[in-house]
């Protein structure tokens, strides 16, 4: 997967995956990691793989699941994300909602 940087004018690098729609902000000054989240495109889903990596990238853990579902936490959330679905499966709305909605959470708890 292609990745795309960004340098921002205060030292930052956006790291984004190539047509992802969530992307890790990192900034490098005092070596916090936070989370921006774009605008996620519904012309071209994002796959389950990515919101996976999303989640664990930013500190989820998997907690197991049955079938096809996957539940992850975090100590900072106060809520279970359950994917579910084939990682090359196209991601519904809701569930890109879902981890958008997790990501913000723990940036701001």
């Amino acid at each position: 997967m292609r990745r795309r940087e960004t340098i921002c004018e205060n030292g930052s690098v956006i790291i984004a995956p190539g047509g992802s729609g969530i992307a890790e902000h990192i900034i490098l000054e005092n070596k916090t990691l936070t989370y921006a989240i774009k605008m996620i495109s519904f012309i071209h889903p994002e796959k389950i793989k990515q919101l996976i990596k999303a989640l664990e990238s930013a500190g989820f853990q998997a907690r197991g699941g049955k079938g096809s579902h996957r539940n992850f936490f975090h100590r900072a959330c106060p809520f279970i994300v359950t994917i579910s679905g084939k990682e090359g499966d196209d991601a519904l709305p809701y569930q890109e909602k879902a981890v958008k909605q997790a990501l913000r959470e723990i940036k701001n708890g």
